[in-house]
């Protein structure tokens, strides 16, 4: 709505926008126009003077031009007496005639004289006076010619006025001659007046083009005008039809949307009275349609009034729309029939003018109460099912510590001298140990399932090798019963595979143990091949998608058929359920939790797999499972085992040490480590029980394991130094009192543990695994001062190349009394293999999503693991790629892994050298 109100808003605001700036042409045009005008009429007065005055010059001039043709007249009357008296012979009255004509003649020369001297300048006139001076001389010399003749006559010499006359003749030609270039010069003025006049109008032409090219540019500017005009005028009238277009749209869709909004849409004025009303708001309140409109909505929604006394406050002429949010506690609607439901709505207000419009947008939120409750059932339900889960994890943890005791002591029971009877005992409390502790490992498998914490390692294995392994240990089960065991593996299984061999025995195990159970007579037989890898078997986890696809892959096809009870097909489908049975009766008959086929199968659908079984009652039944595992590429041989001799002399021989920890093996492993170092150790399981120890003896430095029953190692650490006890020697070097030196020991390694040790009041941190190097440099530092690393032996040889398996602590835990030494090396070896396949994939998908962070992290705690373990180059390796990790550079960590994978995978198999009963996993 704010979006289509803006709209409107814009549409209308183009109507009243300001004029174009071509608008100021209308007055650049109108300024040109009178420039123009006034530079015409300016042109056509010069014009019209240069044509004024060349028409008065012409007309002087031709009045002169005249006037010497009368004067030309004038000296033809002047010669013709001198003629006629040869016709006449009257001279007195030719003599007379010509005196007149003389007069005549010389009265219109001095006018023709005064003129020019008073009308041209002297240069201009002087050559036409020379003229006039001309004409009166030949005009004198002609009358003196007559003059002669009529002497003759008067004497009677006819005869020489006959000669005179040629004379006059001749004078009267010079005469007219003069006459004559008298016109001709007059003439000429008249052209030259004529090129001025005509040089002065070319100059003014020039005027005339730039006044035309003028009166162009203001055709071409009034046409321009006039188009932008059209345009304009068109333009506007298409704005107006797409404004009332836009308004009657936008007028359209909130009506559509008025109408079909999900929430209910009020708008009222300040008294309260409804003016609009949607259809969702009358299905929300149960109104008729219309019949809501003129009603007051207070009596619909009684808080709306909060509202509308909170818009008093802003005035009625503030025009800004405002938001009034009602919030805080249950707001209820009333329906028409009276009844009340929860809603929740908002209030905006406007004013145009004086009058104040208020618009609430209103939801029935009943639904979405009962989807909180909903929520909160399903949370409830969730935290109980993870409260269970946690409850079985601590249990199975719980349980198989002191599980972990009994078997260890009968295990060392049996190595003694028995009777037949004791053994007999003994190896039914062994055997019942031993079912019990598989039961708590399904149990522990199962909540680490829901938990979603299991780890799959990925690393290479036989599956040959494993089938036999896996048929060896159940053969004597199915020996006792009298059934026929076999496995046959077909030709085209590879011999090395990737994947997780330790899930996959688990697998074979439970479904080959299953079908042995519920067998009593016949054979149980198991048979492995390949199938396509089709798409079906495509990654179906993040984590499978996230790995390296640089393998060839094969689908490992397992069958497991025997001749047992066969179950029918109602009971088929729970049987990968957790804690269910095909009948209840087998869990009576048969024994069992009914956990195994349903981690089975989260196992192998957590790799990619499937599963399934075929079975009849009384005809047997047929487990089957598919899974994806690739092939490794071939690689170089393994670098030979270089064995590195034990431990020397220690320098900490003789110190006293108490150590805190509640786990057994980690008790039995620690204490080796101590003793082969010449230290004296006093092992207690809790908190409680240093603080006794510290009462009754004297120690040089403590151990504290983070996590005891009763009283845990931070606080056990806080008891000592609120105790303020010091340890027995003081200060080597200072002689000063020392503080009892507290160590802590944890399992843990993420980061903030060792500052989280010092905040408790603890020394120093030491995370498990450790070595027994690290654990000697810890006593020399804190319990010796760091003196006893100076007063060793002689100086230190070149250091031996390092060994992919330093076998010095593996044989220190093997030279504990018989009986606990095996099984101390062999959960050394498994903990190693468990965590440093899910060390190394931690590592692969770190360098896949490029977290420099994780990367660093995975590496350093696999090197933690590999130096406990005496794996110091795979160590090294881990140190150097940690170290540089936090700058992920794709090929160089591509190299550093491949090399941390190829030596992981040495150590491997060093580690089944050392023992070969154990596989990886």
């Amino acid at each position: 709505m704010g979006a289509e109100t803006h709209g409107q808003d814009r549409a209308a605001s183009g109507i009243a926008r300001a004029k174009p700036r071509w608008h100021y042409v209308y007055f650049l045009l109108a300024a040109f126009d009178l420039v123009t005008v006034l530079a015409g009429l300016t042109l056509n007065h010069r014009i019209m003077s240069i044509y004024v005055k060349s028409v008065e010059a012409n007309r002087v001039w031709a009045d002169r031009v005249a006037a010497y043709s009368h004067l030309g007249e004038l000296a033809g009357d002047v010669d013709a007496p001198g003629n006629d008296v040869f016709d006449t012979r009257d001279v007195q009255k030719e003599s007379l005639r010509m005196g007149s004509a003389v007069k005549a003649f010389d009265l219109d020369l001095q006018k023709q004289r005064r003129e020019l001297q008073a009308d041209l300048d002297p240069g201009s006139g002087a050559p036409l006076l020379a003229l006039l001076d001309a004409i009166a001389v030949a005009n004198a010399q002609m009358t003196q010619e007559a003059g002669r003749i009529f002497d003759y006559f008067r004497e009677g010499r006819a005869d020489l006025a006959g000669e005179r006359m040629a004379t006059m003749d001749h004078k009267y030609a010079s005469l007219n001659a003069a006459l004559l270039e008298l016109r001709r010069a007059v003439g000429k003025i008249q052209q030259q007046n004529f090129a001025e006049q005509t040089a002065a109008a070319a100059s003014l032409q020039r005027y005339e083009y730039g006044i035309g090219l003028s009166i162009v540019l203001m055709v071409l500017g009034a046409t321009f005008y006039g188009h932008k005009i059209a345009r304009q005028m068109q333009f506007d009238a298409d704005e107006r039809e797409r404004n009332y277009t836009a308004v009657r749209a936008a007028e359209t869709r909130t009506r559509s949307i008025l109408e079909t909004a999900a929430e209910g849409i009020v708008s009222f004025d300040d008294q309260g009275r409804i003016e609009v009303f949607n259809r969702a708001a009358e299905q929300l309140f149960g109104e008729d349609g219309g019949g809501a409109i003129g009603r007051d909505i207070r009596s619909m929604i009684p808080a709306i009034t909060e509202c509308m006394e909170a818009a008093d406050s802003y005035g009625a002429t503030d025009l800004t729309p405002r938001r009034l949010d009602i919030s805080g506690g249950d707001r209820i609607g009333v329906r028409r029939d009276g009844t009340q439901f929860p809603i929740e709505f908002s209030v905006s207000t406007a004013s145009v003018g004086l009058a104040r419009t208020f618009t609430a947008i209103v939801r029935d939120i009943s639904d979405r109460r009962k989807a909180e409750e909903a929520l909160a059932v399903a949370a409830a339900a969730q935290a109980a099912n993870l409260a269970k889960s946690r409850f079985l994890a601590n249990m199975s943890h719980e349980i198989r510590t002191p599980m972990s005791g009994v078997l260890g002591m009968a295990e060392m029971l049996l190595d003694t001298s028995l009777t037949q009877t004791q053994r007999r005992y003994a190896e039914s409390v062994h055997r019942s140990g031993e079912s019990l502790l598989k039961i708590l490992d399904g149990i522990l498998d199962f909540s680490k399932i829901e938990a979603g914490k299991v780890e799959l390692e990925r690393i290479e294995f036989q599956p040959r090798e494993l089938l036999d392994e896996v048929t060896d240990l159940l053969r004597e089960g199915a020996d006792r019963k009298g059934l026929t065991l076999t496995c046959r593996v077909a030709a085209e299984v590879p011999d090395t595979l990737l994947g997780a061999p330790s899930r996959l025995r688990q697998i074979l195990i439970n479904l080959v143990g299953n079908a042995i159970k519920f067998t009593d007579a016949g054979r149980v037989a198991v048979s492995v091949s390949t199938l396509d890898a089709g798409a079906e078997f495509r990654p179906r986890t993040r984590l499978q998608a996230a790995l390296p696809r640089t393998h060839a892959t094969t689908v490992l096809h397992v069958i497991v058929e025997d001749t047992g009870i066969g179950i029918d097909d109602g009971a088929q489908d729970r049987l990968f359920r957790a804690f269910e049975q095909a009948d209840s009766s087998t869990t009576r008959s048969y024994g069992g939790t009914g956990l195994g086929l349903a981690i089975s199968r989260e196992l192998i659908e957590q790799m990619g797999g499937r599963i399934g079984v075929r079975s009849a009652p009384r005809r047997g039944s047929e487990f089957w499972f598919s899974l994806p595992l690739e092939r490794p590429l071939g690689r170089g041989a393994a670098h030979p085992l270089q064995p590195v001799s034990g431990n020397a002399g220690s320098g900490v021989a003789g110190v006293r040490v108490l150590l805190a920890e509640d786990n057994a093996i980690n008790q039995d492993v620690a204490r080796a480590m101590l003793q082969s170092l010449g230290c004296h150790v006093h092992v207690v399981d809790t908190g409680v029980k240093a603080l006794a120890a510290l009462d009754d003896f004297q120690f040089d430095i403590v151990l504290m394991d983070r996590q005891m029953p009763e009283m845990d190692g931070f606080d056990t650490t806080a008891e000592i130094r609120a105790r303020r006890l010091l340890r027995p020697a003081p200060h080597r070097v200072t002689g000063e009192p020392v503080p009892l030196p507290v160590v802590g020991l944890t399992a843990s390694a993420l980061k903030g543990d060792r500052e989280m040790c010092i905040a408790a009041g603890m020394d120093d941190y030491l995370a498990k695994p450790y070595r027994r190097e690290a654990l000697r440099r810890l006593l020399e530092q804190w319990a010796l001062d760091g003196v006893a690393a100076r007063q060793d032996g002689p100086a230190a040889v070149p250091e031996a190349p390092i060994a992919t398996l330093d076998r010095a602590t593996l044989d220190q835990v093997g030279s504990l009394p018989r009986g606990a030494a095996p099984r101390l090396v062999s959960g050394l070896i498994d903990d190693f293999f468990a965590e440093g396949a899910g060390l190394i994939e931690a590592l692969t998908r770190a360098a896949l999503a490029a977290d420099g962070a994780a990367l660093a992290h995975a590496a350093r705690a696999l090197e933690r693991r590999s130096e406990f373990i005496g794996a110091r180059r795979l160590a090294g390796l881990c140190g150097d790629f940690a170290a540089s990790s936090l700058t992920v550079q794709t090929h160089a960590t591509e190299r550093a892994l491949a090399s941390i994978r190829q030596e992981y995978e040495l150590v491997c198999v060093a580690m089944k050298a050392v023992n070969p009963a154990r596989q990886p996993g």
